[in-house]
């Protein structure tokens, strides 16, 4: 019962004046503030709210509005003069230079403005240079950018515009960004009631303080109670918790961290020389859990006295490990979303099934539970999954992040003899399966090999753990292997760092809001499915549509109520091809976005046509996540965009691409050759893919560096063939290749599917193709030969392989 007490609503009345430049049809959806009959809403011109943010975010200076210089005004209604500080409306000058909306002693500026469906409500019937501000009320300023850049505190701000501006009492500064229901509101309310209640206001001042002190004396309360203001139920659970500790006595591990810094003090107490100290080995899982629950926060407090533990035995080495160790949860993945702040909010809907966030993160608190105390899974340690796509296969995915274990996902389609080499180049300790005949002939070389189901089952008795490990941004949360076209598939390691820096700079690119509704058809063992699509979703804190698989059926159904679907080129042309796809099918929709393959420009412009919607195409792949996008306002067909985020790109002489960004990977798994390798001497990472930047700064991808043909000594780009290819009529798609040549050494072959049979004869529409080519390309460009089948071999991400097609034509060109 103290508990619901304490968070009993302090302040029960809603707000009575509010100061905005949002849209009236909105202000209407606030029911607090319409509802009520005493609101009054004063609506500014939008120019304001683009000044405001440009000024602030320049670090300008505040502006100072003037008061007036006389206490009486000449009302034009009434057609009398008027005293202000008996008289609700206000006048209010105007400064010299409208620099932004407001000031630091300042209020703002009225703007006379009316529309015809614009209610009284909104704006007053004879609206002035004027506000007005009823009932006496602490102020509450709602700006975070200004607690930045202003030096006062934020009661201090209130008090002195409470104080200065004719009784101005009650003061809400209501911005796009900023929910009136936020924390921060909440925050700003308990930070002044405290305020108020240990009378910590003006102590230099007596006067000013008595004064202040009588004029809120209605609203004081017990500082013990304003601690409880603005609390939500985990933050009052944790709060509740807190008051319990205190009361019992210490708990063991402090007691024992105590103890322990006095003896590393003393320096007589040695937990591992540099042989002894491997993180990852079963060896030292005794240092590792020592490092993880105690020496970490210990050396995190004692960073400042690295000069003394220098000095330490068993040398500096020790600490330098020790230092290399130290981590903390801000740099956690599922900390920097911000996955725990809106349990409410709905993150997925799966047919019937709603799920919040807060349902989801108890759900994989339980799979973090079950994985670390029956399998022993901890930091480091890995998690191979071929698994199922379910919204389990997720939470287990989290779970893993959530204990700082490494993530593997692997396609559930594969073999026993594919999934093999996964197994050995990763050495998992935990094998989480779709089909466990398949493999459970891996229980030889993995300690636990467990069904998808069995797992799930585990789970659900599980007990919830919610804290997250401590982590740094370069601590490994995924190996994902990449497609291994050339040789075994190598795992390309990502971090907590990167995943989150490429999630956050694609929320900012594509403009996600948490309104959002994703339709999510990908596969869930891949970069564009897991992470790509999904983090959007997690960092806006938006909603997922949540399907097993691709069918134009089940998108077609789905897409009414979607406002985002990321797919594959094959999506959108399989989408084309039914009559269904109109405009009246996505009302909502707002972005389709396009990657993993290059989509062709015919594909685009007929989409476009179909539904109003230019696809929005991106580049990027396993090591980087995504590298480039098209901008959200200027979306290109055959153009990949520019950099985003802090990549930067570059073309190097042969016209190989290279970047550097913080999305990139922390290396190849257990492969420092091959990483050293594909990065430059200057830290570039060298893609492999050809490129070239255009006078606008879009990049268009040529093709792959080993896909160039080079053709009697000139080269020949096969995306530029296969563009001109993909325009003439009847064709589907093409792919070009280079085949061994014994007079020019390689020359260029199409190989072409075509959208239907109507042509006969192979060798007239070869030829036929062949002379179209010559009216576009120069000479050395145009395919020797041209060949045809049904369908272009693809892999499980519908890239075409043509590594696949250059075996089977490899002695086309013999004769």
């Amino acid at each position: 019962m103290s508990l619901v007490k304490n968070l009993r609503s302090l302040t029960a009345a809603g707000p009575r004046a509010v100061v905005t430049w949002d849209k009236a049809e909105r202000i209407q959806r606030n029911e607090e503030i319409w509802a009520n009959p005493e609101s009054i809403v004063h609506r500014l011109p939008e120019h304001y709210c683009r000044r405001y943010w440009e000024n602030l975010l320049r670090d300008a200076k505040p502006v100072h509005y003037r008061p007036p210089v006389s206490r009486f005004y000449w009302d034009p209604v009434r057609k009398v003069e008027v005293e202000a500080e008996n008289y609700p409306l206000l006048v209010l000058h105007p400064p010299e230079a409208d620099e932004g909306l407001w000031g630091g002693e300042g209020v703002v500026k009225g703007w006379k403005e009316s529309r015809p469906y614009t209610k009284k409500k909104v704006l007053p019937r004879h609206w002035v240079p004027r506000l007005y501000f009823p009932a006496l009320k602490p102020a509450i300023l709602y700006s975070e950018i200004l607690n930045k850049h202003m030096k006062i505190t934020v009661t201090e701000r209130a008090l002195r515009l409470i104080d200065q501006h004719f009784g101005l009492d009650y003061y809400i500064l209501r911005t796009p960004e900023i929910d009136l229901a936020s924390k921060l509101g909440n925050r700003l309310k308990r930070e002044m009631l405290l305020t108020l209640a240990n009378e910590n206001y003006y102590p230099e001042d007596e006067e000013h303080h008595n004064y202040i002190k009588q004029k809120y004396a209605e609203f004081v309360i017990p500082a013990e109670e304003a601690e409880w203001v603005g609390l939500d139920l985990n933050e009052a659970a944790r709060k509740q918790q807190m008051l319990e500790e205190q009361q019992v006595p210490e708990p063991m591990k402090y007691t024992f961290e105590r103890e322990l810094v006095a003896r590393l003090q003393a320096g007589t107490d040695l937990i591992a020389n540099e042989e002894e100290f491997a993180p990852k080995t079963e060896e030292s899982k005794f240092g590792e859990r020592l490092l993880g629950k105690y020496l970490n926060p210990v050396a995190k407090r004692l960073r400042i006295r690295v000069a003394f533990y220098m000095c330490l035995r068993p040398s500096a080495c020790l600490w330098r490990t020790v230092v290399r160790r130290i981590a903390s949860k801000e740099e956690h993945f599922a900390v920097r979303a911000g996955l725990y702040k809106d349990p409410q909010k709905i993150l997925f809907v799966h047919d019937d099934q709603i799920v919040p966030y807060g349902d989801f993160m108890v759900r994989t608190g339980r799979y973090a539970s079950l994985l670390n105390s029956k399998y022993d899974i901890s930091k480091g340690d890995r998690v191979l999954c071929r698994t199922s796509k379910t919204l389990d296969s997720v939470a287990l995915y989290m779970a893993c992040l959530q204990i700082g274990a490494i993530y593997i996902p692997v396609n559930p389609a594969y073999t026993r003899h594919e999934t093999k080499h996964y197994v050995k180049d990763s050495t998992p300790k935990l094998l989480v399966t779709c089909d466990e005949n398949k493999d459970k002939t891996f229980e030889d070389t993995v300690p636990n090999v467990q069904h998808e189901k069995t797992l799930s089952a585990e789970a659900q008795s599980a007990p919830v753990v919610l804290d997250v490990e401590n982590v740094e941004s370069s601590d490994v949360a995924c190996v994902c292997y990449t497609s291994g076209t050339t040789g075994l598939p190598k795992g390309a390691m990502l971090t907590h760092g990167s995943l989150a820096a490429n999630a956050e700079a694609l929320v900012h690119a594509w403009r996600f809001k948490q309104n959002d509704k994703l339709l999510h058809m990908l596969p869930f063992y891949h970069v564009h499915g897991m992470f790509i699509s999904l983090n959007c979703s997690l960092f806006s804190h938006s909603t997922v549509v949540w399907r097993e698989q691709f069918s134009i059926g089940d998108c077609l159904k789905w897409l009414p109520s979607s406002t985002v679907m990321m797919g594959v080129p094959t999506y959108y042309s399989r989408l084309l091809s039914t009559s269904e796809l109109i405009r009246d099918v996505v009302p909502h929709m707002r972005l389709f976005v396009s990657g993993s393959a290059p989509l062709s420009t015919p594909i685009w412009e007929e989409f476009k046509s179909r539904t109003g919607h230019a696809i929005l195409e991106r580049y990027g792949m396993t090591e980087a996540q995504v590298i480039c996008s098209n901008l959200y306002d200027d979306r290109r067909p055959g153009t990949v965009g520019k950099p985003i985020g802090d990549t930067k790109l570059r073309i190097n002489d042969e016209g190989g691409i290279e970047i550097q960004s913080s999305s990139l990977f922390a290396g190849y798994w257990k492969n420092p050759k091959k990483t050293a390798e594909d990065f430059t001497e200057d830290g570039y990472f060298i893609t492999g893919d050809i490129g070239a930047v255009d006078e606008d700064g879009f990049l268009r991808i040529l093709g792959r560096c080993k896909d160039l043909v080079i053709s009697g000594g000139y080269n020949v780009y096969p995306k530029e063939v296969e563009d001109c290819i993909d325009r003439l009529p009847d064709v589907k798609e093409s792919a070009v290749i280079g085949v061994p040549h014994k007079d020019l050494g390689e020359a260029p072959v199409a190989v072409v599917a075509m959208s239907s049979e109507k042509f006969l004869d192979e060798e007239v529409m070869e030829s036929k193709i062949i002379e179209s080519l010559k009216e576009v390309l120069v000479k050395y460009k145009v395919p020797k030969r041209v060949v045809f089948l049904p369908e272009l071999p693809r892999n499980t991400m519908a890239k075409i392989q043509k590594n696949v097609l250059r075996e089977q034509y490899k002695h086309l060109c013999d004769k």
